[in-house]
C-alpha cells in the first residue's frame, strides 16, 4: 500500500487508478519507489554538517567624547577612524546619527585639483 500523490488515500495493490480521485496510480508508484531508494541510500552515510557562519570580529565601542574631540580639532572621518583604530564606516554612522557635517569634502582636496589643472595648461600651451 501507498499514498496516491493527488489525494493521498491509500492505493490498492494491482489498482489501475485511485478509488477517490481517479488519478492514474504510476505517478504514485513512481513517487513511492523514489522516496525509498532515497531512504535506503541515505542509510549508512554520514549526516551533512551544517555550517555556521561565526564572526571573528567583536564590535569596538566608539567613545563619543574621544570622537567629538578629534571632530572639533577638524579632523575628517577617515582620519578620526584611523586615530581611534576603528572602521571608517563606524566614523561615518555615528557622525549621521549626531547630525554633524563632514570635516572635508568628499574626494580630492581643491590644490590637488589646481595641480592637475595647472600641468594640464602646461600641456597644452607646450603643443
Amino acid at each position: 500500500m501507498y499514498p496516491c500523490i493527488n489525494c493521498d488515500a491509500e492505493l490498492t495493490k494491482g489498482a489501475n487508478f485511485c478509488d477517490k480521485c481517479g488519478s492514474p496510480t504510476s505517478g504514485s508508484l513512481w513517487t513511492a519507489v523514489q522516496q525509498l531508494e532515497d531512504k535506503v541510500s541515505g542509510i549508512g552515510k554520514q549526516p551533512k554538517k551544517i555550517k555556521k557562519r561565526t564572526s571573528t570580529d567583536k564590535r569596538k565601542s566608539v567613545p563619543q567624547n574621544k570622537f567629538m574631540e578629534l571632530y572639533k580639532k577638524g579632523l575628517n572621518d577617515r582620519q578620526i577612524a584611523r586615530e581611534m583604530d576603528v572602521s571608517f564606516s563606524a566614523i561615518y554612522r555615528m557622525r549621521k546619527k549626531m547630525k554633524l557635517s563632514a570635516n572635508a569634502p568628499r574626494g580630492f582636496p581643491k590644490y590637488v585639483h589646481e595641480m592637475k589643472k595647472k600641468s594640464l595648461q602646461e600641456k597644452n600651451s607646450k603643443t
